[in-house]
């Protein structure tokens, strides 16, 4: 695979709770993972687990970390109940 490239909007990440909380950045469909705008400098590992949030807060699909960079980290979409779009909102699972 060809490095991504994504410059993150956001300097870091705000974290309303002790659970990471960030966003979809980018999607890739053919390969079903995403990238989040959250990395290591957020303590982010791979196996970490998302869920995902629409902008009505529905909880709409969960997520697995695989691969990590400084501010982003590429996640396997698990499960996907409805689609999945750039700006929804991924926080911490609890089980991590």
């Amino acid at each position: 695979l060809q490095p991504i490239i994504i410059r993150p909007r956001d300097a870091a990440p705000k974290r309303a709770s002790s659970l990471l909380k960030g966003n979809i950045v980018a999607i890739d469909r053919k390969n079903s993972f995403v990238i989040i705008n959250l990395g290591e400098k957020s303590g982010i590992k791979p196996g970490y687990k998302f869920d995902v949030y629409n902008l009505k807060k529905e909880l709409i699909g969960n997520l697995i970390v695989v691969k990590t960079r400084k501010e982003i980290a590429a996640c396997d979409i698990n499960q996907e109940v409805s689609p999945i779009a750039i700006g929804d909102v991924v926080r911490q699972s609890q089980d991590k």
